[in-house]
């Protein structure tokens, strides 16, 4: 189990290091697409730009909870979920946006990983979680544009729906309600301050995700 663990924690830190990377570049990535991200370019440039660390401190202590409820494929197939998630919530953290070119591939990870049992969920639930996610977070979406305070756009629809592809409708559910508690919170704890130029929800679905994530794993 120390080993399982301390092998889980490779991929937060390897989501880290290419976040700073990802970061710095990214407006030329959004720019030249798909062929600019393959080129692989943006990898050695000098420097990257300073991210913050907690989203991946997160990660990494959710995957040392994990690796005691799901065996070694699971807790691999969950290691790159919850890291990729944690990446989308520092570049959203940092930018405002969560590129599709994240996104869109973390939504067909989590149906594939179904099909092949590196998920918590089965194929149908997968799909259902699919659907659920998109229809929640465009709910949402409406909500939280009347209420202002808070960019949750296009792209925080695509990724809900991505993590319902894993941890089903109800795990869907339960990361968004999460993620809503935590920034009402948050938006509690700004009252009478100047507000950010933009609050990304990125981090608030990452904290809501890695909990229903444990919940879902879990449970029999």
């Amino acid at each position: 189990m120390i080993i399982a663990s301390l092998s889980s924690l490779l991929a937060p830190a390897a989501a880290w290091a290419v976040g700073r990377k990802m970061c710095a570049d990214l407006p030329a990535l959004l720019a030249g697409g798909t062929r600019a991200l393959v080129s692989g370019g943006w990898l050695w440039t000098d420097a990257g730009e300073r991210i913050t660390a907690l989203p991946f401190l997160l990660t990494a202590a959710t995957l040392i909870i994990l690796a005691r409820l799901a065996d070694p494929p699971q807790l691999a197939a969950l290691s790159a979920f919850l890291s990729a998630i944690a990446l989308l919530a520092a570049i959203d953290h940092r930018h405002g946006l969560l590129p599709d070119f994240l996104v869109i591939p973390l939504l067909a990870g989590g149906v594939a990983a179904a099909c092949l049992g590196g998920a918590p969920v089965t194929l149908p639930v997968s799909v259902a979680g699919t659907a659920a996610g998109w229809v929640c977070a465009r709910l949402a979406q409406r909500w939280l544009k009347r209420r202002g305070g808070a960019e949750f756009g296009d792209g925080d629809v695509k990724l809900l729906a991505a993590i319902g592809a894993w941890l089903g409708p109800i795990g869907g559910y339960f990361a968004l309600t999460t993620a809503f508690a935590a920034f009402c919170v948050a938006l509690a704890a700004r009252r009478g301050r100047e507000a950010p130029t933009h609050t990304g929800f990125g981090p608030y679905l990452l904290a809501g995700t890695c909990l229903s994530t444990l919940i879902t794993t879990g449970s029999p």
